[in-house]
């Protein structure tokens, strides 16, 4: 075993230790009291309510090539697939991008083109992400600063969070700069790009010879992080702890930064447990509230993930024997 694959296992275990720890210390009957307040008919309105989150990151990686209504529906079921990675395997996010680029090479979308699309996808989702955490942070602070009563700092705060907002927007129209990053990225990040990434920089010279071609993939992302919020706001009200949608942002920010910091953890499990749990002090909510949230999260990415990976094994399966019986 690799000293990768040992680092992976170990946190891994550290952080299923850590949620059963967590359960043990807030109070497993507690929060399951909560979780169950949510019922089967709320539990499937918040499963539909994910379904349109997948739905814009289907655009916003639709939208990262030139010809963007081509295989919309391969797209979102690529990024379906995608998530699905995320969240219960090993190495998630890399294991992610490998398996939605073969979903959508095996569906007929050319690997030029599906290299590119995901280079731009990863661009913009990381700016708009940015966007979203610097928002998410100017409102946690606001809370804080503005339950100890020191209300002079909250214009300075969110005059600070604009600048910050506009300057990550702003790099959407440096063209030059956003196709350096891009290509880095490709060099580094994309399987199977290296033997075609001249291929590659081409693709994504055409893509950005319009100036606001890499707008759309933006605010589609940008979409799906507050389509995310929207579900965190619906998921609190469904288990009878309601918190305003502010919160419900600032929150949802800070715990993808824990997520993208755990990322040697499938699902950031443990992590994402301890986060909430953390944060929900600060956004006056109840611990037990904040935990039964992660665990209804969970439920929500088991029940959609794993008939997605299973339709996706098939799937590649029945593909590949077809191929076999031409031949």
């Amino acid at each position: 075993m690799s000293r990768l694959n040992w680092a992976t296992a170990v946190a891994t275990f550290g952080g299923l230790g850590l949620a059963i720890w967590m359960l043990g210390r807030t109070g497993l009957a507690q929060t399951f009291g909560v979780l169950s307040n949510i019922g089967f008919g709320g539990f499937t309105l918040f499963i539909l309510s994910y379904l349109t989150v997948l739905l814009a990151l289907g655009a916003a990686w639709s939208t990262a090539r030139r010809r963007p209504h081509d295989h919309f529906p391969v797209f979102v079921w690529a990024r379906a697939v995608r998530e699905a990675a995320n969240d219960l395997l090993p190495f998630s996010q890399i294991g992610g991008l490998v398996l939605g680029l073969r979903t959508l090479t095996v569906a007929g979308v050319p690997p030029v083109q599906a290299y590119a699309a995901t280079i731009i996808d990863l661009t913009t989702e990381i700016a708009s992400q940015l966007l979203l955490v610097l928002i998410g942070v100017g409102v946690a602070i606001h809370f804080v600063v503005e339950a100890r009563a020191y209300a002079d700092l909250r214009i300075t705060i969110w005059v600070g969070v604009a600048l910050l907002g506009l300057l990550t927007a702003s790099v959407l129209f440096l063209r030059t700069p956003m196709l350096r990053f891009a290509t880095k990225m490709a060099d580094r990040l994309v399987p199977a790009a290296s033997a075609v990434i001249d291929d590659v920089r081409g693709e994504l010279a055409r893509f950005e010879a319009n100036r606001f071609a890499i707008v759309p993939s933006f605010f589609w992302n940008l979409i799906a992080w507050l389509l995310s919020v929207f579900c965190v706001w619906l998921a609190l009200r469904l288990l009878g702890h309601p918190i305003d949608p502010l919160r419900a942002l600032a929150l949802e920010a800070l715990i993808s930064v824990i997520r993208s910091s755990a990322f040697l953890i499938p699902g950031a499990i443990g992590a994402q447990e301890a986060g909430y749990v953390v944060l929900a002090g600060v956004f006056g909510m109840d611990p037990q509230a904040a935990l039964a949230l992660s665990l209804l999260k969970r439920a929500r990415d088991f029940t959609i993930g794993v008939p997605s990976l299973l339709i996706w094994q098939f799937g590649l399966f029945g593909s590949a024997e077809r191929r076999a019986q031409r031949l």
